[in-house]
């Protein structure tokens, strides 16, 4: 059987504040350590003359690509996280509009009370107004 989460205001502020914030913070601080190694287009990884040592060169462009396809990951991973951190945020200011948009007055909790109907209770017997009865 599978656990099921209520989903609350205090849940998607701590979700958004204490998970998925933190956690993008952090791999957009890791992307920005790597960009300036190889975030760019052309990666030189230097492991040796390739044109005295062809196996210099094979391993550099493989390290090259790997290191290309790592970047294109981790940036797509921070779009991700930062569209998962708005739409937590859109739902919080949901649930706060749908907090302060729920008034209940006096007429309809009697309502709710009883049953949608709007009398103030209900009527059993003989309604006439002779007072003999």
């Amino acid at each position: 059987m599978s656990e099921k989460t209520k989903v609350t205001k205090g849940y998607l502020q701590n979700l958004g504040s204490q998970r998925i914030g933190p956690m993008q913070q952090a791999v957009s601080e890791k992307k920005s350590d790597s960009a300036e190694h190889y975030g760019k287009e052309s990666i030189n990884v230097p492991f040796g003359n390739g044109d005295l040592m062809g196996s210099a060169a094979v391993l550099a462009a493989e390290v090259s690509g790997v290191l290309t396809k790592f970047h294109a990951e981790i940036t797509r991973l921070e779009e991700r996280l930062l569209v998962m951190h708005s739409g937590i945020q859109d739902s919080d200011l949901f649930f706060e509009k749908l907090e302060s948009d729920a008034e209940l007055d006096a007429s309809k909790v009697n309502t709710i009370m009883n049953n949608g109907s709007t009398t103030g209770g209900s009527t059993t017997g003989d309604t006439t107004t002779d007072p003999t009865k």
